[in-house]
C-alpha cells in the first residue's frame, strides 16, 4: 500500500488546504536534496537524497494569489532508508506557523476530499493518480543537478 504524508497549510497562499511537505529549491540544490531537506525541516523525518526520485510534474497557475509554479513531485523509496520502511519516524509538526499537522493517508482518502480542501498541485497530482499518469515506484525520466554533479534517472 502507498501512503502519503499530508498536512493542512497555514499562513501562506493555499492556507486551509491539504498539501504534501515541500518548498523552494535553494541555489545549486538538486531536486532530491530539496525533497530530503524540506521533509526534515517540516516533519523531522530524515531521509537520504539517494532515496528520492521524480514521479510527476504539474503546471500550477494560482490566479487568486497571482502565483505560477511548476511543481516537481518526488517520491521516497523507503526500502532504501536505513532500517527500511518500518524505520520511518512519526512526523512532527516542526513549523506550526506553516502547517496544522501531518498525517499518513492513502490516495483514496485524499480523492474523497472535496477539491476545495486540496492545494492546487494536490488536485493535479490526484488527477494523475486517477488517470494512471502516476504509477507508484516508477520514476519518470529526468536530469537534475546539485552544484556541478548531475543525477540522471530513466524509466
Amino acid at each position: 500500500d502507498v501512503l502519503t504524508l499530508i498536512g493542512t497549510r497555514k499562513g501562506s497562499h493555499g492556507a486551509g488546504t491539504m498539501a504534501l511537505p515541500g518548498g523552494h529549491l535553494e541555489a545549486t540544490e538538486g531536486w532530491a536534496d530539496t525533497a530530503s531537506r524540506e521533509l526534515a525541516e517540516e516533519t523531522g523525518i530524515v531521509t537520504p537524497p539517494e532515496a528520492w526520485y521524480p514521479v510527476f510534474f504539474s503546471n500550477d497557475v494560482m490566479e487568486d494569489s497571482r502565483k505560477h509554479y511548476i511543481t516537481i513531485f518526488m517520491e521516497c523509496d523507503t526500502r532504501l532508508l536505513p532500517g527500511g520502511p518500518s524505520a520511518v519516524a512519526d512526523p512532527r509538526t516542526m513549523e506550526p506557523e506553516k502547517c496544522e499537522g501531518w498525517a499518513w493517508t492513502s490516495f483514496e482518502a485524499l480523492q474523497a476530499e472535496p477539491k476545495s480542501r486540496l492545494f492546487l498541485p494536490m488536485i493535479h497530482f490526484l488527477e494523475a493518480v486517477s488517470s494512471g499518469a502516476y504509477r507508484p515506484g516508477q520514476a519518470i525520466g529526468s536530469v537534475h543537478s546539485s552544484g556541478s554533479a548531475a543525477t540522471t534517472r530513466t524509466v
